[in-house]
C-alpha cells in the first residue's frame, strides 16, 4: 500500500480484510489529520509515510491471525488478534480524498502486489475478483464498469464522447516517480469496437497501469 497526502479534513485511506455480510475482521488505515496509522486495536507508532508500506496477513488458526505491517525504510510491527469470521474480501479505499486546492496530484493511493498463499504447496483455491472506481463528477468522463476476465485481463468500455490516446504502464519507481512506458496494442492491451482490455499476458510485469483519452473531435 502507498499512499501519498491525506486531506485534513475529512479524508482517509486504507485496507481491510471483511466477511461474507460486509464486517471488517481487519483493517490498516489512517485518517487525514492523524500522525499514526490505525488497526481495530487503536493507534499504531507507525507515523505517515508516502514511501509503501507492505502488510502480510497470516492466519495462524481458524480464528486467529498474525499480521506484519512493515513501512519501507523502517522496521517492521507485529500484531496478533482473533477474528469471529472467515476472510470473503479485501477492500481498498481512498475516501473523500480530494479538493478544489490544485494539489490532488499529490494524494495518489496505489496497491498493488496482491498475493494470496497456502501453508501446504498444490492447495486448492478459488478466487474472484472485482474493481470498484468512484469519483465525484466534475465533468470528467466516468469509468464504466471494469470486467474481470480470469486468464486475459480487465477490460471496460471507453467512455462516450472520447478517444482513447494511449496505455502506459510502470514497473519501479525511479527517484521520487514512477518509469512510465507507452504499452504496444495487441501486445500488451486490445482495443476493439471501444473495449479496451488490458492483457496479463502482455502487461503482467507492470504494477501499474494509466489510460490516457481524448475528447472525440
Amino acid at each position: 500500500m502507498e499512499n501519498g497526502w491525506i486531506w485534513e479534513s475529512g479524508g482517509s485511506i486504507g485496507v481491510a480484510l471483511r466477511d461474507s455480510g460486509g464486517s471488517t475482521l481487519w483493517q490498516l488505515y489512517f485518517n487525514g489529520g492523524d500522525t499514526y496509522y490505525n488497526t481495530p486495536d487503536g493507534v499504531t507508532d507507525i507515523g505517515w509515510t508516502d514511501t509503501g508500506i507492505e502488510i502480510h496477513f497470516t492466519l495462524t488458526a481458524a480464528d486467529a491471525f498474525s499480521v506484519e505491517v512493515h513501512p519501507l525504510g523502517g522496521s517492521a510491527r507485529q500484531y496478533t488478534g482473533t477474528i469471529t469470521n472467515d476472510v470473503y474480501d479485501f477492500r481498498a479505499w481512498s475516501y473523500d480524498n480530494g479538493t478544489d486546492d490544485g494539489q490532488n496530484s499529490n494524494r495518489d493511493f496505489f496497491i498493488d502486489d496482491l498475493l494470496i498463499t497456502h501453508e501446504t504447496d498444490g492447495s486448492e483455491s478459488y478466487s474472484t475478483a472485482m474493481v470498484h472506481i468512484i469519483r465525484e463528477s466534475d465533468g470528467s468522463p466516468v469509468i464504466p464498469p471494469i470486467v474481470i476476465d480470469p486468464g486475459t485481463g480487465f477490460s471496460f468500455d471507453v467512455p462516450t464522447g472520447y478517444d482513447l490516446d494511449r496505455v502506459e504502464g510502470a514497473d519501479a519507481l525511479v527517484g521520487d516517480a514512477w518509469n512510465w512506458a507507452t504499452l504496444v496494442e495487441n501486445t500488451d492491451y486490445t482495443l476493439n469496437a471501444g473495449e479496451l482490455t488490458i492483457l496479463t499476458t502482455g502487461a503482467e510485469t507492470h504494477r501499474m497501469i494509466r489510460i490516457w483519452l481524448t475528447e472525440t473531435p
